[in-house]
């Protein structure tokens, strides 16, 4: 189950919480916790705001999109790479830290950590 970023931020710190404990899931093999993963990031792209100095917004929603439909280890890497647009985007909203354990998550999925 995804966190709701609409509800309180109490509810979001416990959804960091939430994402550390499920680093990894034993339930689903690599490609589904990686489309899981994309998908993730993907509703909290949407779910941010429209302007931002750094990031764009539409540019990121096209590459996830881009890469839920066709992933690839290469373009995944360059998605999360430090000071990329998704990465500016999720410190202008407010979950950085939660960008960092997602990415971690995706290429330990992927095996490009």
């Amino acid at each position: 189950m995804r966190p709701n970023l609409t509800q309180e931020p109490t509810r979001a710190a416990k959804s960091v919480l939430r994402l550390k404990v499920e680093d990894v899931r034993t339930t689903m093999d690599d490609s589904a916790l990686a489309a899981d993963i994309l998908l993730e990031l993907r509703d909290r792209v949407a779910a941010g705001g429209e302007g931002s100095l750094y990031g764009d917004k539409d540019e990121a929603l096209r590459d996830l999109d881009r890469l839920i439909q066709s992933p690839s280890a290469g373009a995944i890497q360059g998605l999360l790479a430090p000071t990329a647009n998704l990465q500016e985007l999720s410190m202008e909203w407010g979950w950085g830290a939660e960008f960092n354990i997602l990415a971690a998550r995706l290429e330990k999925a992927l095996g490009i950590a």
